[in-house]
């Protein structure tokens, strides 16, 4: 109880009181959100990383459904789903390894992190809560993540998927420590405390994602992430670097999506002229096609 009663305090305006214990079955353990519940298999052998996880949802439903925070973590969720970021803190990478199988199969079952904001939270703060040195030491050396995954795709390719998971590992690692836990690691150091979780941290880690996510793998949905790069106010020059560089993606898809979203949103700034202006001598028809339709909207 000891562990439920710390993730409590994360929610005193809504502690969670009704806790059920089960055996005798492979039912996995859950948490209701009507109900405020949580209910822990004890057949299993994961009963303490179990029950984090089913606290991470109860804390996920009390402080992150509204808020400036709710909407922060929905970001973080959105760049987990690139490059299958969220593998960082699928659950069965930190189940205590004296306790790494049972009867059930929970090692090979445990967390679903890519399902929804509310499972990758979970997912989460039950890696960052039960092994902190080891989501430290993934964030660290994130290169066998997805490793099985791109192991055909060019180093590139590979490269970006790197950096990408070390990116969103520390994103989670310094917005826990820094929302929710008053700084604690559960470490004896913090390999990570020159890093501080700001509105302006979250900003530029998705400026300096976003494009490069884009150009190479062409995004969940190239229309809708371009306009929202476009969208975002006080873009910094490594925002305007990148965008610009999305011409000469070698998903040339990216670059009309960029020139015609450019037209439609009427953007008249320096870097969109100078980005249309070269598409006009790219070596692609269709993108020099989309650079004079854009130039003919914004004249």
């Amino acid at each position: 109880m000891s562990i439920v009663n710390e993730f409590n305090r994360l929610i005193p305006e809504r502690p969670v009181t009704d806790i059920r214990f089960f055996s005798g079955n492979c039912e996995s353990s859950t948490y209701d959100d009507k109900a405020h519940a949580i209910s822990i298999s004890l057949s299993g052998a994961h009963s303490l990383e179990s029950t984090v996880h089913e606290m991470g949802h109860a804390v996920y439903q009390v402080r992150l459904t509204s808020g400036e925070d709710a909407k922060r973590w929905e970001r973080i969720h959105r760049l987990s789903l690139y490059y299958d970021n969220f593998e960082m803190v699928r659950d069965r990478r930190y189940l205590l390894p004296e306790r790494d199988s049972d009867r059930c199969g929970n090692a090979y079952r445990a967390g679903h992190p890519g399902d929804n904001a509310s499972e990758l939270f979970a997912s989460s703060i039950a890696a960052f809560r039960v092994r902190p040195d080891l989501l430290a030491a993934n964030i660290s050396d994130p290169g066998k993540i997805n490793a099985h995954q791109y192991i055909d795709a060019p180093e590139p390719f590979k490269a970006a998927v790197v950096r990408s998971n070390h990116g969103f590992g520390l994103m989670v690692y310094i917005f826990l420590r820094d929302r929710f836990f008053s700084g604690q690691t559960f470490l004896p150091t913090d390999p990570f405390r020159a890093e501080k979780f700001s509105e302006e941290y979250l900003r530029a880690y998705e400026f300096g994602f976003y494009p490069e996510a884009l150009c190479a793998s062409g995004g969940m949905d190239s229309d809708f992430e371009v306009r929202q790069i476009l969208e975002f106010p006080n873009k910094d020059t490594r925002l305007l670097a990148a965008l610009e560089r999305m011409l000469t993606c070698d998903n040339l898809l990216i670059g009309q999506v960029l020139l015609r979203v450019i037209g439609e949103l009427g953007t008249t700034e320096d870097w969109a002229i100078r980005t249309v202006e070269k598409g006009l001598s790219n070596s692609y028809a269709p993108i020099r096609e989309q650079a004079a339709q854009t130039l003919q909207k914004l004249k």
